[in-house]
């Protein structure tokens, strides 16, 4: 009895000291459990950015793609098949000296070839938009094949025919694949001979069914020539996946349009893929258990403060009695 009045009357033992003592413990406590807390946020937003971001930018170029198509509904049509004229004199007139590899920079320099080529269908941010109803996708075709363009979509090689189609003409529309943050043309290896896909230029609509799938190396362009009399669009993307050496080919040619896709021409409507890419599921895996882990950390820490203080209290109430 006379320790328990000796501690009582001890003022280090309940007074200021004992307090600075638990609050300096408390920050302790916060401290150490900040960190691991941070080290699981940081890591699983690490994991799921890639696969946000892919998500994000393919929302972000069909609605541009859809924006396209608002945009010509709404366009004076005396422009559109004045524009659509000039562009389709400009392929009978095109150079074939000009055509080079779609990821060769010096294809893109600002020559006046080059400077001619930007002026025709340039109404619009966008020459046209391409739909691939196989794939989902749904993008907006631009002027040339440069870091930027294929950034935002999918790019018209300078050089080829433009995406108006007529006979003896060959477009040539590149696409990425295998980047981190977007889909684009991840999947172009996935259609066969015989699927279809169609072009939306100046409020028409131009329907290709593929008949032709090659690889070639990157100073392959005979298949990338006009055929005489032929319609045809060749969609080119890198290959093999993320190694990138070669190119792929799917060619199409001009067949009469149908709305077998359940789409009409110029809709406003967009798809966009929110399929799960095979390396989406590693990250998401990841920072899902990330998540879970921290989840599981913090409902701990709670049980455990919780019956700490019961204990607390209990002694507490030990000692009134006494």
């Amino acid at each position: 009895m006379t320790a328990t009045l000796q501690v009582q009357l001890d003022p280090g033992a309940t007074g200021p000291t004992q307090r600075r003592r638990g609050r300096h413990r408390a920050r302790r406590v916060w401290v150490d459990r900040l960190i691991p807390v941070l080290l699981m946020l940081i890591g699983a937003v690490v994991l799921a950015y890639p696969v946000v971001a892919t998500f994000y930018n393919n929302y972000k170029q069909s609605e541009f793609a859809r924006e396209y198509a608002a945009k010509v509904a709404t366009a004076d049509p005396a422009a559109l098949n004045a524009e659509f004229a000039a562009a389709t004199r400009y392929n009978t007139a095109l150079n074939p000296k000009l055509l080079k590899d779609p990821w060769d920079e010096a294809s893109s320099a600002l020559n006046a070839d080059y400077r001619d080529y930007l002026s025709q269908l340039d109404l619009l941010e966008a020459m046209g938009r391409i739909r691939i109803p196989a794939l989902d996708v749904d993008l907006p075709v631009l002027h040339g094949t440069s870091d930027d363009t294929l950034a935002k979509g999918v790019g018209h090689l300078f050089g080829s025919s433009l995406p108006v189609g007529g006979p003896s003409t060959h477009a040539v529309l590149t696409g990425h694949s295998s980047l981190a943050n977007a889909t684009l043309f991840d999947h172009l290896p996935d259609l066969s001979v015989g699927d279809q896909f169609y072009l939306e230029v100046l409020g028409r609509t131009l329907a290709y069914r593929v008949d032709k799938i090659s690889v070639v190396l990157p100073n392959q362009l005979d298949d990338l020539a006009v055929t005489s009399g032929a319609d045809q669009v060749t969609l080119v993307t890198c290959t093999p996946y993320a190694i990138n050496s070669h190119r792929l080919l799917v060619r199409g040619v001009r067949v009469p349009y149908t709305q077998a896709d359940g789409s009409a021409p110029g809709q406003a409507t967009s798809t966009m893929d929110w399929s799960i890419q095979s390396w989406m599921w590693p990250r998401l895996i990841g920072a899902g258990v990330a998540v879970l882990v921290l989840v599981a950390m913090i409902f701990g820490w709670i049980v455990s403060d919780r019956r700490r203080a019961a204990r607390r209290a209990a002694k507490k109430k030990e000692r009134e009695r006494e």
